[in-house]
């Protein structure tokens, strides 16, 4: 009896030692298991981490591609109406040199705004040179015979008066210059 009960004691003693130990292997492979779970989250995270910088790059990558090509266009379009502009300043009819000394304050302006201070100052020279020019006979009031004859050929040409229309426009263009030289003028030419 006493053998029998000693033997119990005994199985049942590595009975426990088994679940005890069988336990603890369960609680081991489960917390390999739970850091190796951790580890693949943590290298997930940092590929969805790294993908989300690289794209933030070339997102990047292509405003800048994106900025430099509208650049590109605008200084493209400026240049175009600058051409267009200037030819206009030969238009026969007064109506479109004076809408063109007008559109070279405003594509100055344009030019201030894009950051070209070499180019605003293309068209206040333009502007000033069409201004400084010699009147052609185009835009001149003829002489009357009596004033013809009253004055001597060398002075005949500076006595004629300019014609209204070319009034209009040397008018149009030093309104331009004086809109952009007054105190409150922005963009302010200096």
């Amino acid at each position: 009896g006493n053998d029998t009960a000693e033997k119990a004691k005994v199985i049942a003693a590595a009975g426990n030692l088994v679940l005890l130990a069988l336990g603890g292997v369960i609680a081991v492979v489960t917390v390999g298991l739970s850091m190796s779970r951790h580890r693949q989250e943590r290298e997930a995270a940092e590929r969805d981490r790294q993908r989300l910088i690289d794209d933030q790059a070339r997102e990047r990558a292509r405003q800048r591609e994106v900025d430099a090509q509208r650049r590109i266009d605008t200084e493209r379009a400026l240049r175009e109406r600058f051409v267009t502009t200037v030819k206009l300043l030969s238009d026969p009819a007064p109506v479109n040199r004076q809408a063109a000394l007008f559109a070279l304050g405003a594509l100055a302006d344009d030019w201030d705004a894009f950051g070209k201070p070499d180019e605003v100052q293309v068209c206040i020279e333009v502007l000033t040179a069409y201004l400084r020019a010699p009147r052609t006979d185009d835009m001149l009031v003829p002489l009357t015979q009596e004033e013809h004859d009253q004055l001597e050929p060398a002075k005949r040409r500076d006595a004629q008066r300019t014609i209204a229309h070319e009034v209009s426009v040397k008018q149009a263009g030093y309104t331009v210059i004086r809109n952009h030289l007054a105190d409150d003028a922005a963009p302010h030419w200096r």
